[in-house]
């Protein structure tokens, strides 16, 4: 079971190899238009089942999930804000915990993919493993960055900058 979304070169990739081997797989790709997937949690059983055109599978123990990144579905444009927040966040809800009750194996589930992606506590791992860290701040407040910025004034402290975490930014089909 794959969860990726359209345009996945590595999801593409895998699907191919798994074509190739006659292995069965289901590709979920969360972008995709709200409805195209549907699925159902049933507490008698403890789990999910999902449809697609016509394929149903049931995320027993017998699946392994690929998460490869969860991205907001295509949702129909006469929604109000407050819908489409609703169900955007709901959706996100349902994967999520999907994700996190499958008795199956997961590569990268959630509470990991937050873990690894939290920079600042992998730099205070890696200083108490004593690793060597660079000088680091993280701030919001201008005159603290300009103070850290021209305290390294030589091309041996040069300061490196990065978001905390991936931006997605869509612009028309493209994504970023």
């Amino acid at each position: 079971f794959i969860f990726s979304f359209i345009g996945d070169t590595h999801a593409d990739f895998v699907c191919k190899r798994l074509n190739d081997l006659g292995t069965e797989y289901f590709r979920f790709d969360t972008d995709e238009e709200a409805g195209i997937y549907q699925y159902t949690f049933d507490s008698s059983s403890g789990l999910f089942k999902i449809f697609r055109d016509g394929r149903s599978i049931t995320l027993n123990s017998a699946w392994n999930v690929w998460n490869r990144r969860i991205f907001k579905p295509k949702l129909p444009n006469d929604l109000s804000e407050d819908e489409r927040n609703l169900a955007l966040s709901e959706t996100k809800q349902t994967l999520d915990d999907l994700l996190a009750m499958h008795p199956g194996r997961v590569i990268d589930r959630q509470h990991k993919i937050y873990a690894a992606r939290n920079k600042m506590e992998q730099l205070m791992f890696a200083k108490r493993l004593g690793f060597p860290i660079p000088e680091t701040l993280l701030t919001n407040n201008p005159e603290d960055l300009k103070r850290f910025y021209e305290s390294r004034n030589g091309l041996e402290r040069r300061v490196c900058h990065k978001l905390q975490q991936i931006p997605e930014i869509q612009k028309g089909e493209k994504r970023f």
